[in-house]
């Protein structure tokens, strides 16, 4: 359940990061840690304008995707839509998902 979980939010979080990136707000690309909890981490990838993958680390072949609209990255992970944004060199994130981890830092 735990791995579902850092699975889950690690995707949230990339999703988040694309959103941001693609509406010439804040630059959501790169690998992300989390500040209470060094074992998750998120690293986001830039596929287009306004879309982002985002992928959890120690978890083979979890990722999901997302768009930017109004500066937030919105990911749908089992039906429930999880949302990035950045607030100075932080990403948060908020959703069903973020209870183990909801403020991530860049590595």
């Amino acid at each position: 359940m735990q791995t579902l979980k850092q699975i889950t939010a690690k995707l949230t979080l990339l999703i988040t990061l694309i959103t941001t990136v693609s509406c010439s707000g804040p630059d959501y690309e790169g690998l992300w840690k989390c500040k209470k909890k060094n074992n998750i981490t998120i690293e986001i990838i830039k596929l287009s304008d306004k879309t982002y993958e985002l992928k959890f680390a120690g978890v083979s072949g979890a990722s999901v995707s997302g768009s930017v609209e109004d500066g937030v990255l919105a990911v749908n992970m089992f039906g429930n839509v999880e949302r990035f944004s950045i607030k100075g060199n932080e990403l948060k994130w908020t959703g069903v998902f973020a209870d183990e981890c909801s403020v991530f830092e860049k590595d």
